[in-house]
């Protein structure tokens, strides 16, 4: 009656027991330039727990985490670059996007940029396969919550992608017009609408 319009979304999520819960993938992901997204919605239990983690037993490689002190972390290697502190609240839904294109690592969250970072870093073609919910090379940091629509690619976003892309849920940001990225930069894409 207000001229106020919605879309319903229904898509589903996976939950993470933060015991033994982790999605397994067959990607050996050892490109520069990337971008990691997700829905995520974590629960507090003063734990670092992994988003996505492809690091090998000598941190080559690239990981993404919510930090036990409220926050997300990019970890590239050994250099890790923190958010502002406060962007993921224990028990509520909040996209996250890291991106890095071979000199500045970004953290967007709900489609605005959080923090960026000047960053020096390459890595070796021999890091571990890409694991969802837990470290890559250990068992461990399992994550506690629940994750939807969850995307990675072979280049950097613009800031305008990661606001298309939370505007947008569960659309791919190549959909919309005026962006350089085309299917082949996507790696991994666990939408979960079904």
């Amino acid at each position: 009656g207000n001229n106020n319009h919605g879309q319903i979304y229904s898509g589903r999520a996976l939950e993470f027991d933060g015991v033994s819960d982790y999605l397994d993938t067959p990607i050996k992901f050892d490109s520069t330039n990337f971008t990691f997204a997700a829905w995520v919605k974590a629960e507090d239990n003063g734990t670092n727990k992994i988003i996505i983690d492809c690091r090998d037993g000598d941190n080559d490689g690239i990981m993404l985490q919510v930090s036990n002190d409220a926050g997300e972390k990019i970890k590239l290697g050994l250099d890790t670059v923190d958010t502002t502190g406060s962007a993921i609240v224990a028990d509520k839904w909040v996209r996250v996007v890291a991106t890095y294109d071979g000199s500045t690592a970004n953290i967007y969250v709900n489609g605005v940029l959080d923090v960026t970072a000047s960053v020096s870093q390459t890595f070796s073609a021999d890091t571990k396969t890409l694991r969802i919910g837990r470290k890559a090379y250990g068992a461990s940091n399992y994550f506690t919550g629940l994750m939807s629509d969850i995307q990675v690619w072979t280049t950097a976003w613009t800031a305008d992608d990661a606001s298309y892309d939370y505007l947008n849920p569960e659309s791919l940001v190549l959909n919309r017009g005026g962006t350089s990225i085309t299917e082949s930069n996507l790696k991994l894409w666990y939408p979960m609408q079904d």
